[in-house]
């Protein structure tokens, strides 16, 4: 059987990589290069992990240029000078690259990698007028490495906007302008808007219903909350935050607490959070504005609240020896496109997905979910199931959601919770 019928069992991409044996240090570093993609989902072809006694060199590099989906070219002095002396076997690799290179103008299947000397030193003649990727700093390795992997998996950082509408030319101004869609709740966007001169909104309304906890006042319920909530302190951190006692909002018969519109960082974007606790049920809102023309969604604060106030619920639900019944109802509305460009220090995802911006379609979303059980590998299926509101917008994408890491995961709650607070 050919080594090259294995692509479709490992899927796609499929890449082949060709390079020097410069010397041993080189050939270490091509050979990590090839595992981390390895890694990543990228089935390699490599020399030393294919060329066996008794296989056909010369069909080996034949076949492995043309039946890959890329093909890498690690670009060196020695590598430039065999290439275009026809020496060895860059060379024989090299006479049919350039023929491909012609062949197939625009297909994006070359992917010259500089490792030593600057492209007049390394670049082959053929390859010279191609885009390289700048592998020479191993400082600056995690950068390059993600922008070779968005290029295998063609998935770039920025894409190209859908087209607008054409412009009403006939009421006086061509200034497109998003619509401004401002759904009621405890935030006033409006307001907010205009008090942190900003024109985009992203908004999270999170209502959480607990049915066997009705027969408790709502400033009862508060009390508790305040009371059970984990304050394991994480990272100097009492959490949740809104739950601290410097948010809450005077004496009123139910138990609120408000983070004020505040910014975040040195940004220029801004955030504002309230809590609502009623007879019955609770409501979470967390909105963040901006001046930009996209949102990056500051996703740790909303939801790393809401992971707090779940796991404080499962604890009054357990002290009070009631059935755990939750239903979850999250909403999300934006007036911009909103993206999700990574993980956060809470919520990581494999590997892979840390690559890969995604949005919520349309701007919009709603998401219902019920709890019959609250620990750490329920919470993990409802995180899980929860960014799968983040879908990539390339439908030929392999990677349309992210996937949490279940290891991170179960380490980030061992870290933060006992079997005490949160059951495993």
């Amino acid at each position: 059987m050919s080594m090259f019928a294995t692509s479709e069992k490992y899927k796609t991409p499929t890449i082949f990589i060709s390079y020097t044996w410069d010397d041993e240090g080189h050939k270490k570093w091509v050979l990590e290069l090839a595992n981390r993609l390895s890694q990543s989902g990228v089935h390699v072809f490599l020399d030393r992990y294919d060329l066996l006694p008794g296989t056909s060199m010369t069909a080996f590099m034949e076949r492995a240029v043309r039946e890959s989906d890329k093909v890498i070219l690690i670009l060196t002095p020695q590598f430039k000078q065999r290439a275009d002396n026809r020496v060895g076997g860059a060379g024989f690799e090299y006479a049919m690259i350039s023929q491909q290179i012609y062949q197939e103008q625009g297909s994006q299947k070359f992917i010259p990698v500089i490792r030593k000397g600057d492209s007049k030193e390394s670049a082959p003649t053929f390859v010279s007028t191609l885009i390289y990727i700048d592998m020479r700093d191993d400082g600056k390795m995690e950068e390059s490495f993600e922008s070779l992997l968005r290029q295998i998996y063609e998935e770039p950082l920025i894409t190209r906007p859908p087209l607008g509408k054409k412009p009403d030319f006939t009421s006086g101004t061509t200034a497109a302008k998003p619509a401004i869609e401002l759904p009621t709740g405890l935030i006033d966007l409006k307001k907010d808007m205009a008090e942190s001169e900003t024109t985009a909104y992203a908004k999270w309304r999170m209502m959480i219903e607990f049915p066997p906890l009705h027969h408790l006042e709502a400033r009862r319920i508060g009390n508790l909350m305040e009371s059970f909530r984990p304050i394991a302190i994480y990272r100097n951190v009492r959490t949740p935050t809104i739950l601290h006692e410097r948010f809450q909002e005077g004496y009123d018969p139910n138990s609120k607490h408000e983070i004020p519109l505040q910014k975040i960082g040195e940004e220029e974007s801004f955030c504002h959070g309230k809590l609502d606790v009623k007879k019955g049920n609770l409501i979470y809102e967390y909105a963040e504005f901006t001046r930009e023309d996209i949102i990056s969604l500051h996703i740790e604060q909303p939801f790393v609240e809401l992971l707090y106030i779940l796991v404080t619920l499962g604890i009054i639900h357990r002290r009070l020896k009631s059935t755990i019944t939750l239903k979850v109802t999250i909403d999300f509305r934006s007036n911009l496109k909103a993206v999700l460009i990574r993980d956060t220090p809470t919520f990581e995802f494999k590997p892979i997905y840390n690559r890969q911006p995604r949005s919520i379609p349309g701007n919009k979303a709603t998401f219902s979910y019920r709890l019959t059980t609250l620990d750490k590998r329920s919470l993990f299926t409802f995180f899980g199931d929860l960014f799968h509101l983040f879908i990539e917008e390339n439908p030929q994408s392999n990677l349309l959601v992210p996937e949490l890491d279940k290891n991170a995961f179960k380490k980030m709650m061992n870290e933060r919770f006992d079997e005490s607070t949160l059951p495993g």
